[in-house]
Protein backbone atom coordinates (compact mmCIF):
# COMPACT_ATOMS: atom_id res chain seq x y z
CA UNK A 1 0.00 0.00 0.00
CA UNK A 2 2.27 2.61 1.01
CA UNK A 3 5.80 3.30 2.08
CA UNK A 4 7.63 4.93 4.25
CA UNK A 5 10.59 6.14 5.55
CA UNK A 6 12.23 8.66 8.48
CA UNK A 7 9.39 11.29 8.96
CA UNK A 8 7.58 9.55 6.77
CA UNK A 9 4.02 10.12 5.98
CA UNK A 10 1.29 7.54 4.66
CA UNK A 11 -2.50 8.22 3.54
CA UNK A 12 -4.72 5.66 6.14
CA UNK A 13 -7.21 5.71 4.04
CA UNK A 14 -9.51 3.18 5.98
CA UNK A 15 -11.73 4.77 9.05
CA UNK A 16 -10.81 4.25 12.51
CA UNK A 17 -13.31 3.46 15.04
CA UNK A 18 -13.14 5.11 18.65
CA UNK A 19 -10.16 4.05 21.43
CA UNK A 20 -11.16 2.47 25.11
CA UNK A 21 -8.11 3.37 26.04
CA UNK A 22 -6.99 7.35 26.32
CA UNK A 23 -5.11 9.13 24.28
CA UNK A 24 -3.28 12.24 24.27
CA UNK A 25 -5.82 13.76 21.39
CA UNK A 26 -7.68 10.56 20.40
CA UNK A 27 -9.05 11.02 16.33
CA UNK A 28 -12.35 11.38 15.19
CA UNK A 29 -13.62 8.10 14.32
CA UNK A 30 -15.50 7.10 11.19
CA UNK A 31 -12.93 9.36 8.68
CA UNK A 32 -9.45 8.58 7.34
CA UNK A 33 -6.31 9.33 8.97
CA UNK A 34 -2.78 10.25 8.64
CA UNK A 35 0.24 8.54 10.12
CA UNK A 36 4.01 8.97 10.27
CA UNK A 37 6.70 7.90 12.36
CA UNK A 38 8.76 10.06 14.54
CA UNK A 39 11.85 8.31 13.68
CA UNK A 40 14.02 10.45 16.48
CA UNK A 41 11.41 9.39 18.94
CA UNK A 42 9.60 6.78 20.57
CA UNK A 43 5.91 7.21 19.17
CA UNK A 44 3.93 7.66 16.24
CA UNK A 45 2.01 9.99 14.99
CA UNK A 46 -1.70 10.63 13.81
CA UNK A 47 -3.96 13.18 12.63
CA UNK A 48 -7.33 13.72 10.86
CA UNK A 49 -6.67 14.23 7.06
CA UNK A 50 -7.73 17.86 7.24
CA UNK A 51 -5.20 18.51 10.20
CA UNK A 52 -7.44 18.63 13.39
CA UNK A 53 -6.72 16.54 16.19
CA UNK A 54 -2.09 16.36 15.29
CA UNK A 55 -1.01 14.40 18.25
CA UNK A 56 2.64 13.21 18.25
CA UNK A 57 1.67 10.66 21.08
CA UNK A 58 -0.93 7.85 19.00
CA UNK A 59 0.99 5.40 19.43
CA UNK A 60 3.86 4.90 22.37
CA UNK A 61 7.34 2.97 23.04
CA UNK A 62 8.00 3.25 19.25
CA UNK A 63 11.99 2.75 19.27
CA UNK A 64 12.59 5.44 15.97
CA UNK A 65 9.83 4.67 14.40
CA UNK A 66 10.36 4.44 10.76
CA UNK A 67 7.97 3.90 7.94
CA UNK A 68 4.40 3.73 8.50
CA UNK A 69 1.88 2.13 6.33
CA UNK A 70 -2.21 0.44 6.66
CA UNK A 71 -3.61 -2.51 5.73
CA UNK A 72 -7.34 -2.98 6.61
CA UNK A 73 -7.57 -2.51 10.48
CA UNK A 74 -3.60 -2.34 11.35
CA UNK A 75 -1.62 0.37 11.32
CA UNK A 76 2.33 -1.25 11.28
CA UNK A 77 5.77 0.38 11.53
CA UNK A 78 9.26 -0.13 11.57
CA UNK A 79 11.43 0.25 15.15
CA UNK A 80 14.33 1.80 13.57
CA UNK A 81 16.25 1.86 16.66
CA UNK A 82 16.09 -2.24 17.62
CA UNK A 83 15.08 -5.46 15.98
CA UNK A 84 10.94 -5.08 15.33
CA UNK A 85 8.00 -4.04 13.45
CA UNK A 86 5.00 -2.92 15.45
CA UNK A 87 1.24 -3.53 15.07
CA UNK A 88 -1.47 -1.69 16.30
CA UNK A 89 -5.57 -1.26 15.73
CA UNK A 90 -6.71 1.76 13.37
CA UNK A 91 -7.68 3.43 16.91
CA UNK A 92 -4.49 2.94 18.57
CA UNK A 93 -5.64 0.11 20.53
CA UNK A 94 -3.70 -3.63 20.91
CA UNK A 95 -0.26 -2.40 20.48
CA UNK A 96 2.35 -4.98 20.03
CA UNK A 97 6.19 -3.33 19.86
CA UNK A 98 7.37 -6.65 18.70
CA UNK A 99 4.47 -8.08 16.01
CA UNK A 100 7.50 -8.80 14.08
CA UNK A 101 10.76 -9.98 15.75
CA UNK A 102 14.30 -10.43 14.28
CA UNK A 103 14.69 -7.78 12.01
CA UNK A 104 17.88 -5.33 11.49
CA UNK A 105 17.57 -2.21 12.65
CA UNK A 106 14.40 -2.15 10.16
CA UNK A 107 13.91 0.70 8.06
CA UNK A 108 10.45 1.40 5.98
CA UNK A 109 7.15 -1.07 5.64
CA UNK A 110 4.51 -1.36 3.15
CA UNK A 111 1.97 -3.81 3.07
CA UNK A 112 -0.27 -5.76 0.65
CA UNK A 113 -3.82 -7.63 0.96
CA UNK A 114 -1.17 -10.72 2.49
CA UNK A 115 2.23 -9.63 3.58
CA UNK A 116 4.29 -6.72 4.92
CA UNK A 117 7.50 -6.10 4.22
CA UNK A 118 10.33 -4.36 5.33
CA UNK A 119 14.12 -3.03 4.64
CA UNK A 120 16.68 -4.35 6.85
CA UNK A 121 19.61 -2.25 6.22
CA UNK A 122 21.76 -2.79 9.47
CA UNK A 123 23.44 -0.43 11.87
CA UNK A 124 22.82 3.12 11.70
CA UNK A 125 26.30 3.87 11.23
CA UNK A 126 28.35 1.49 8.41
CA UNK A 127 24.82 0.14 7.55
CA UNK A 128 25.62 -3.15 5.76
CA UNK A 129 22.39 -4.79 5.69
CA UNK A 130 21.58 -6.73 2.69
CA UNK A 131 17.72 -8.27 2.72
CA UNK A 132 14.29 -7.09 2.74
CA UNK A 133 12.09 -9.29 4.97
CA UNK A 134 8.67 -10.36 4.46
CA UNK A 135 5.76 -11.57 6.99
CA UNK A 136 2.10 -12.89 6.95
CA UNK A 137 0.12 -9.88 8.26
CA UNK A 138 -0.77 -11.62 11.74
CA UNK A 139 3.23 -11.40 12.31
CA UNK A 140 3.86 -15.08 11.53
CA UNK A 141 6.10 -17.14 8.72
CA UNK A 142 8.75 -13.88 9.20
CA UNK A 143 11.21 -14.52 6.57
CA UNK A 144 14.15 -11.54 6.76
CA UNK A 145 15.85 -12.48 3.81
CA UNK A 146 12.92 -13.28 1.76
CA UNK A 147 15.08 -11.29 -1.04
CA UNK A 148 18.47 -10.90 -0.72
CA UNK A 149 21.52 -8.60 -1.94
CA UNK A 150 20.00 -5.60 -1.25
CA UNK A 151 22.72 -2.63 -0.29
CA UNK A 152 21.83 -1.13 3.27
CA UNK A 153 17.91 -0.88 1.67
CA UNK A 154 15.48 1.82 3.03
CA UNK A 155 11.94 2.12 1.88
CA UNK A 156 10.06 -0.31 0.27
CA UNK A 157 6.84 -0.47 -1.72
CA UNK A 158 3.91 -2.91 -2.56
CA UNK A 159 2.03 -2.53 -5.70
Amino acid sequence: MSVGAAMALTLAASACSSSPSPKPTPLSSGQPHLFWGNDRGTTVGGANLDGSASTQNFIVGANRSCGVAVQGKYVFWANEGGTTIGRANLDGSGVNQSSISGADNPCGVAVDGSHIYWANPGAWMGANGTTIGRANLDGSGANQSFISGAKAPCGVAAG
